[in-house]
């Protein structure tokens, strides 16, 4: 019988199908190796202990979900939306994403660990981030063209945008920009500052508002997948060895859409 040839990587997938099944702390070496055909022993040619399997896991888990945007590439075509299609499209695809293997598992052990490693815990720091930044950029175009409604957001957005794109109008407090840098007496500065603190005040409340939207959409997406997960463990893959999707749930992701779109225009 030919002998099974095995790596890190394969060993660390392993882990994490072993971790998602039963949480990473209840994971051994022996569940491994029978998920992986081969010998406990061997595991030990690439690895030192278990504990070296789970920290590289941490590692191979926050590089792999770094290359998954949270807005693609093609954002451009998006401009071409309404804000609530556009926003519906975005977490829609975003949630499909994390609805297959390997994501899914991915997700689970690194939300999971952060409570107990460091490193896991800046890996999902990153994630959350890098989910407010590019809703920070997608909130400023759709404000910039005028498409989300700003004075229902309570967030100042008018004095942290400036000039719309379609009107051209600067808003009240703000300074012309041509003329801002040319104030000749102390009412002119005064304004000046003024509407400079003004407006570093909203970028401020603008940025906790993106990060705090981030951090419930993470949470929501938490509990989207332990809700697949409870549907995957009554419903068993029957093809061994093949990726397969979690259940969609169009209900469940129509109402986080919902709430997503809430929060920006109520």
């Amino acid at each position: 019988m030919a002998k099974k040839r095995i790596d890190r990587d394969k060993i660390i997938q392993a882990f994490l199908t072993c971790a998602f099944e039963k949480s990473a702390g209840a994971v051994s070496l022996a569940d491994i190796a029978s998920l992986l055909g081969v010998n406990k022993a061997s595991l030990y040619n690439h690895f030192s202990s278990r504990d070296a399997i789970c920290e590289a896991a941490i590692d191979f888990c926050a590089e792999y979900m770094s290359g998954v945007r949270f807005i693609p590439e093609s954002a451009d075509s998006l401009a071409q939306l309404s804000f609530s299609d556009a926003l519906a499209k975005i977490v829609k695809q975003y949630f499909r994403s994390y609805e297959i293997e390997p994501l899914f598992q991915m997700y689970a052990f690194i939300h999971s660990s952060k409570f107990f490693s460091s490193e896991a815990f800046r890996a999902a720091e990153r994630e959350t981030q890098k989910i407010a930044d590019d809703t920070a950029s997608f909130i400023a175009r759709f404000a910039a063209e005028e498409k989300l409604e700003l004075s229902k957001n309570g967030c100042r957005l008018k004095e942290l945008f400036g000039t719309s794109a379609k009107s051209g109008k600067q808003p009240a407090g703000v300074p012309d920009a041509e003329n801002a840098g040319y104030a000749n007496d102390a009412d002119d500065i005064g304004n000046a500052n003024e509407a400079y603190t003004l407006q570093t005040a909203a970028s401020d409340t603008f940025k906790e508002r993106t990060l705090f939207f981030a951090r419930e959409l993470s949470a929501e997406l938490g509990a989207y997948i332990v809700e697949k997960k409870e549907m995957l463990r009554r419903n068993p893959e029957s093809g061994a060895g093949s990726l397969f999707a979690l259940p969609p749930d169009d209900s469940a992701l129509a109402k986080i859409i919902a709430r997503a779109e809430a929060y920006w225009t109520r």
